[in-house]
């Protein structure tokens, strides 16, 4: 017998098709969708720290500086880390309250709350890239915060 079977055939093409899907997904990493990427990573982190205020009667805190964040919690009188930092890749832009916060670098306090009675600073998030807006997470301190495109 010369040649391929159907079912040999049909297997290459799905296997040909599989991997095309995929390299497309690799390949179409668009500044964009890291953006918003990233603004989903900090909403979680946001929630999160809601809850845990929530819960434990705490105060936490999110501190910022030009590319990443962190989160903080009220204990003994000073803020101290309660997490890794987190590296976005991408340059943050933090207004709190309708003004444009500066970064902390050096500054160890935190620039948006998370009170333990569930509500945070109103702010807005800008995540930038090249001095180009990508995504804005934003919330007015008592609702979730959401994803501005």
């Amino acid at each position: 017998m010369d040649g391929f079977t159907l079912l040999e055939l049909l297997g290459v093409l799905l296997l040909v098709g599989v991997l095309i899907g995929m390299v497309g997904i690799v390949g179409n990493s668009t500044p964009q969708r890291q953006a918003q990427q990233q603004g989903r990573l900090f909403i979680q982190l946001l929630q999160h720290a809601r809850q845990q205020a929530v819960l434990e009667g705490r105060e936490y805190a999110i501190r910022f500086d030009t590319q990443d964040f962190q989160l903080m919690k009220w204990r003994g009188g000073s803020w101290e880390t309660a997490g890794k930092v987190q590296s976005t890749g991408m340059d943050l832009r933090l207004e709190v309250d309708g003004h444009v916060v500066g970064a902390g670098e050096g500054d160890r306090q935190p620039q948006l709350l998370v009170l333990s009675s569930d509500e945070t600073s109103a702010f807005r998030l800008h995540f930038e890239q090249a001095g180009l807006r990508m995504v804005s997470v934003s919330s007015d301190g008592l609702n979730e915060a959401l994803i501005d495109e």
